[in-house]
Formats: structure tokens, sequence, C-alpha cells
């Protein structure tokens, strides 16, 4: 992964908003593919069945002749030797979208029954959407992980149609086509929202992900810091001008992606410019003030009533694109 695959990410995404989306959107989905096949340890195995029956259990607690865990862990050697069947997929994957939840049907007739859909980026270069099927009730706890439409590996190959339907699993009410969609805002959620990989103890963990485990990877980390690290720079104003500038400073903020306190202050920083003006550095304080959304959890904003207008500005939108483009092809 570069920080020009980013930067151009940023700008599909400025793009995208100025109505320029039918080749930025395919360029941008398979821009971001790559970004996360670069990164080998982001993959694990995948089970595309689990079986874990009410018996089974039952006869682990007999054996170690307690209901105590810790007995139960030492007769099951923590869990490892224990009755269970787990069939994985032949490839590693990479969860890259969670949209599992409880099911509508069956209330307090199920421990859990799980619904939703997940997207699985996997090591073959194939994206997958999966729908968990899984149930826990008295006869034990049962997943299938089962492959509906699939994509790729040659996604710069794809229509942006298809890249709107894989996003479109992404969004809050599936059976709502109306919405529009921002696909780059998705793409930079979703590489900024990998989980860090975690031991399963617990069945019910292949479903849901406890809080003490529930942590932001090295990996997605590290990209939030290098887009607005990317976004604030000289750098990046030199090359793509203010308005882009000002417009990615709104995209990331209002996806929910702020920049540490330490970017804000570097970006104000004048103290190795000593000829800079009181009003040189006000200026820079009120471009963070307009431009940085904050957001509370409960915010809900749509991006494209809030977009900022780069054009009318001298910009020519057709050679952004082309320059963009030219930057992540080059790398």
């Amino acid at each position: 992964m570069t920080n020009s695959s980013l930067e151009s990410l940023l700008v599909f995404a400025c793009l995208e908003l100025e109505g320029n989306s039918r080749n930025v959107v395919v360029d941008a989905f398979s821009e971001t593919m790559k970004i996360f096949m670069s990164d080998e340890t982001l993959f694990e195995r995948l089970p595309e069945r689990v079986i874990k029956t009410s018996e089974a259990l039952r006869q682990q607690e007999e054996n170690a002749d307690s209901f105590v865990g810790l007995a139960k862990d030492f007769v099951t050697n923590r869990g490892t030797n224990i009755e269970e069947l787990i069939e994985y997929f032949d490839d590693d994957a990479l969860l890259v979208y969670d949209g599992i939840h409880a099911s509508a049907f069956g209330r307090m007739s199920y421990i859990y029954r799980s619904k939703g859909i997940r997207i699985y980026l996997f090591k073959s270069g194939e994206l997958h959407i999966i729908t968990p099927y899984s149930y826990i009730d008295h006869s034990g706890f049962k997943l299938r992980n089962e492959i509906g439409n699939s994509y790729g590996p040659d996604f710069e190959k794809m229509s942006p149609d298809e890249v709107r339907t894989i996003i479109h699993y992404t969004s809050e009410d599936f059976n709502d086509f109306e919405k529009k969609q921002f696909i780059c805002g998705e793409l930079i959620k979703m590489l900024c929202s990998i989980k860090e990989k975690f031991v399963k103890d617990f069945y019910l963990e292949y479903l849901l992900t406890p809080p003490d485990v529930d942590k932001l990877s090295k990996f997605s980390m590290r990209n939030r810091k290098e887009l607005w690290d990317i976004c604030l720079s000289d750098k990046f104003r030199e090359n793509w001008g203010d308005k882009i500038q000002y417009a990615c400073m709104n995209i990331l903020s209002s996806s929910n992606i702020p920049p540490s306190t330490g970017q804000i202050v570097k970006y104000i920083d004048f103290s190795k410019n000593t000829t800079a003006t009181l009003n040189e550095m006000l200026k820079k304080i009120n471009e963070i003030k307009e431009n940085v959304i904050e957001l509370n959890e409960s915010d809900e904003i749509d991006i494209f009533e809030l977009k900022p207008n780069i054009s009318g500005f001298g910009i020519n939108i057709n050679e952004l694109y082309k320059r963009a483009r030219k930057k992540f092809l080059r790398k």
C-alpha cells in the first residue's frame, strides 16, 4: 500500500461528489481492493460450516466432573481437545463489511438467530457476498456461511453498476434503491474500519464481537493517520488546490474519521516560518473550523447534501481525474 493510492482515492471521492462517477467508482473500488490485498496479515481462516451439539457440551461437563469453566479448560486443554465440526473455505479471507444482525423471526424461540450479510475479500482476489445462517438453541450451535454473489478478481474490468450493487449491500435499508450512495466514501470507511483479528474462545464470537476484543486493526489506524497526513499537507494543496483540500477535510470528517489533535496542531503550526503573520495563522484555524465536521454518534449526515462545491473555481474535472488515475497507475 502506498500513499499515492490513498491520495488518488481522496481525489476520486471529490470527483464523485461532482458527478464524474462513472469511471471514478470503478477505479476507486479496484484500487481499494489492491490496498487490502497488499497486506497478507489481515487475512485469516473463515469457517464454511460450524456445528457444536448440546450433547457434546454435556459430555465435556461430564468429563470435567464440574460445571466450573476452569475445570473444563483443564480437561479440554483450553478448548483445543473437543468434539466439534468446523469446515473452512480453501482460501483465507478478510471481513471488509459486517452487516450481520438478529433475525426478525422466531423471537424468544432461540437463544440467538442471525440474519444479514457479510462481505469478504478472499486471498484468491475474489470478493464474496456471504450470508451467515446461524442459530443457537436446545440442539446447540450451527453456522453456515453461504456464498451468494461473487466478484473479481479483475475488479478494474467491472462495470460501475456492479460496483454500486456491491456497495448497496452496505446500505442501512437494503430495500431502498432510491437513496444515492457515496461509493468512495464507503470505500474509505472500509479501509478505516478493519478490526483486529482475535482468537475465538466461544462459539457466539463467530457471529458477534465482544467489547474486550473489538479493536481497530493497525492497518486501519495507519490508514486513518495517513489519509489526514496527506489531506493536510502543503504538497497536497499545491498539487490539487485548496478547494480539493477543503473538500477532502469535509469528506473524511463527515465519514466519522477525525484528525488527531497533533495533526491539527501541525497543520496550523507556523513555528518554522518566522515570516508568518497572525492573519495567516487565523486563516488556517478557520479552514479547520469550517471544513472539519464534528460528529456525535447519533448524527446522520448526507454527504450529497453537505458536499463542498469544487466547480466554478477554474478546476478542470476531467484533468483532475486523469491526474489522479495516472498517480496510482505509476506507483
